[in-house]
């Protein structure tokens, strides 16, 4: 064995250019494979880390016709607590921004107001202290719980932390606890959290986070039937509306919508290392047939088959290492890109790494990519009679020749097929870059401001946003400023029984639109188009007068410009009735109830625990005016952060990070097998060449040209690009229409 390991280094030494391209062909498929089988098996077969993970459900409710759930109702949640039998337990969380004060610069931090006994369900201990009781929560005690990360970066780590005094939204709270690094980091939708504090459930609340355990063998299945039973028999505190219950594996839901196209990624790096392995099988041919005198002569002078097999075997298994741990660095510097450049609707990926199961899979890979990229063509060469290629000279391997032939074809076809998934990706991101938005994203800075959680009542919101929005008005280069409730495309949802005046159309079915509050100048501010009526101004505030979008008007009164219509979203059939006073172009937003963009806009209100402050400006970097809108909210109250600083354009590049993730993905392998195929045919024309040497030779003493010879090569090439690319467009064609 060491004889032929000794042997098997000076003969890949002697072609060191044969040595660096295998290894470097195979390590790249074998890398790319594995980073995407490392995200798809931490995405779809890994617990999260709790002991209860796989009985933890998401108790949510949904509207037939609609892709994405919604919270329950707080009560509804405390009726499932008081009567399942089939949850063990049931937490509910509504997200909140604080700031924390006295201890540096003041800092916005995302938290919950959280209900007791969730730490028990996912069965996690503070790493100091405790978390909050049953009694604390129900009095909502002037406690807090920090996130391990806060804890490091703002109480420096210190262990005597527990007892120690924390301003937090305006309010002295004593420390009782820290969590682990992994408690509150998996809170999709919501951004990850880092502090908690006691909640009692309130019927007012309209959003938040329900989350049920359920008992030894019940089903979420079960748990949905028995939640949509207790709900049925619910009384007041349920909303209105076609609503279904049901109770979802908690670790299915988190990035469902990313999760989905790593099958599909998996696929294309399954084609990228079918071209590899062709690639190197290729090369394997040229190499053995360039051997194939030497592999003669030694069988003539008494050299078994097995022995020479396993010699050249040897060489296969050196390649095959070199390539596995070039593939393995390959793929754990991959994960660290993923990790730190996968969507934020995906963090379970910003723990990923190289777990037993993928380095199982990676060598699986391996071995089958060495079998036959390496041991399969080495048995082939050995087939012949060795008399045979001593009178030829080893020149000729014509199985060999047809052989790389289709292997090249297949490896064109193959990056065709990428090709056009990847142009078909780039297409569909373009459209989603060129859509339109119905606002402008040019020239503006957003900024959130949550008043409520620093102590702020409704009265006093109104004068600090009238004072802070003079103030960046007179900044240089601010063309308008104004204040609302969302920003797009983060609009919210309105709930309530949508009902119409005087129109033929049903609203049966319709419990809920996109919207927000709007103060005057925040659409126009926004960019928006008018295509009727006008905006709001300060006569408005406190009135039922709404503005609409385009769609909404289209739907209900097909014909008319919508203004003076009226329209009511509300529980009550004696709520009253709302008047359209304007009508704008339809917004891009997260939401859209029924398909459609039904968007209703209402005059500013306070009582929004956080507010959005648009500022556009003609500036070049819009970003250079937060310093100066910084020290004008300093002014108001020093103590208060910028939350969520960005610019309009940014907002919306963030919303389609996903479907950029897998449009720069795809693309880049297919440019990855576009390149192997290249080498593939620059290797399959040099052999060829080589092996007609005498044959050119000859030609050429007889008078053949240069450029006959040079077009005869090119034709053979030609060919075989041709072949590649006829059935690669077939298999694209045939592959988009089963997608569709």
């Amino acid at each position: 064995m060491l004889t032929d390991i000794r042997y098997a280094i000076r003969s890949l030494t002697r072609r060191p250019g044969f040595a660096i391209l295998a290894v470097a062909t195979l390590g790249l498929g074998i890398g790319a494979n594995t980073t995407i089988f490392s995200a798809l098996y931490r995405l779809n077969y890994e617990q999260l880390p709790y002991e209860t993970a796989d009985r933890l459900v998401t108790l949510a409710r949904t509207q037939a016709g609609e892709g994405f759930l919604l919270s329950p109702s707080p009560a509804v949640v405390a009726a499932w607590a008081e009567q399942s039998r089939l949850l063990e337990d049931v937490a509910f969380a509504v997200p909140v921004d604080m700031t924390l004060t006295g201890r540096g610069e003041p800092v916005a931090l995302n938290g919950a107001r959280l209900t007791a006994g969730l730490p028990e369900m996912l069965r996690e201990k503070p790493v100091l202290g405790r978390m909050f009781t049953e009694a604390e929560a129900v009095a909502e005690a002037p406690v807090v719980v920090l996130s391990a990360e806060l804890w490091r970066e703002r109480f420096g780590g210190d262990r005597g932390v527990i007892g120690q005094s924390a301003q937090l939204g305006g309010q002295r709270r004593t420390v009782i606890g820290v969590m682990s690094d992994d408690f509150g980091r998996y809170s999709d939708p919501y951004p990850r959290q880092e502090f908690w504090v006691p909640y009692r459930v309130r019927e007012e609340d309209s959003y938040g986070s329900a989350l049920g355990l359920l008992r030894e063998g019940a089903t979420p299945q079960e748990a949905g039937q028995e939640m949509e039973r207790i709900a049925a028999g619910f009384g007041g505190g349920a909303p209105a509306g076609p609503w279904t219950y049901t109770a979802l594996p908690i670790a299915e839901l988190i990035g469902d919508g990313t999760r989905q196209t790593f099958p599909i990624l998996l696929g294309a790096v399954a084609l990228v290392l079918l071209i590899a392995v062709a690639n190197v099988a290729g090369l394997m041919i040229v190499r053995l047939n360039a051997r194939r005198r030497e592999i003669a002569i030694r069988a003539a002078l008494g050299g078994r088959h097995r022995r020479i097999l396993g010699g050249l075997v040897v060489e296969q298994v050196l390649l095959a290492f070199a390539a596995g741990i070039v593939g393995l660095l390959l793929a754990a510097w991959s994960i660290s890109i993923i990790a730190h450049f996968a969507p934020h609707t995906l963090p379970l990926l910003d723990s990923l790494r190289l777990e037993p199961a993928v380095l199982l899979f990676a060598t699986a890979l391996l071995l089958l990519s060495t079998f036959f990229a390496g041991v399969l063509p080495a048995w082939s060469a050995l087939r012949g009679d060795p008399a045979d290629s001593l009178r030829s000279g080893g020149e000729r391997f014509t199985s060999g020749s047809r052989g790389r032939s289709v292997l090249v074809s297949a490896q064109i076809a193959l990056s065709v097929v990428l090709l056009v998934g990847a142009v078909l990706l780039i297409r569909s991101f373009g459209a989603l870059q060129s859509r339109d938005l119905g606002f402008n994203v040019n020239g503006a800075v957003v900024i959130d401001i949550a008043l409520s959680s620093e102590g702020y009542d409704a009265d006093q919101k109104g004068p600090f946003f009238t004072d802070v929005l003079d103030g960046i008005r007179a900044i240089p280069g601010v063309t308008t400023a104004a204040v609302g409730g969302d920003v797009p495309p983060h609009v919210g949802l309105l709930f309530g029984t949508l009902r119409v005046d005087d129109s033929d159309v049903s609203t049966d079915g319709i419990s809920y639109v996109a919207g927000t509050v709007a103060a005057p100048g925040f659409l126009p501010a926004l960019g928006v188009r008018f295509s009727a009526g006008r905006d709001f101004n300060e006569a408005d505030s406190g009135m039922n007068r709404v503005i609409v979008s385009r769609s909404f008007v289209e739907r209900f009164w097909p014909g008319d410009d919508g203004v003076g219509r009226r329209l009511k979203l509300a529980n009550a059939a004696d709520a009253p009735w709302n008047e359209i006073v304007g009508v704008i172009e339809d917004i891009s937003a997260s939401h859209s109830p029924t398909g459609e963009n039904l968007q209703v806009f209402y005059p500013q209100e306070w009582s929004y625990p956080t507010h959005s402050i648009i500022v556009r400006t003609d500036r070049a970097e819009p970003l250079s005016l937060v310093p100066a809108i910084r020290q004008l909210v300093s002014r108001s109250d020093d103590e208060l952060p910028l939350r969520n600083v960005s610019t309009l354009e940014q907002l919306m590049s963030e919303s389609i990070a996903r479907e950029r993730f897998n449009m720069v993905l795809l693309s880049l392998f297919a440019g990855i097998a576009i390149v192997l195929s290249v080498v593939g045919l620059y290797g399959l024309v040099a052999y060829t060449v080589q092996q007609r040497v005498r044959e050119i030779a000859i030609g050429v003493a007889l008078g053949a040209t240069t450029a006959s010879v040079r077009s005869l090569f090119l034709k053979h090439g030609m060919r075989l690009v041709g072949a590649g690319l006829l059935a690669g467009i077939a298999v694209a064609l045939v592959a988009v229409r089963v997608l569709r």
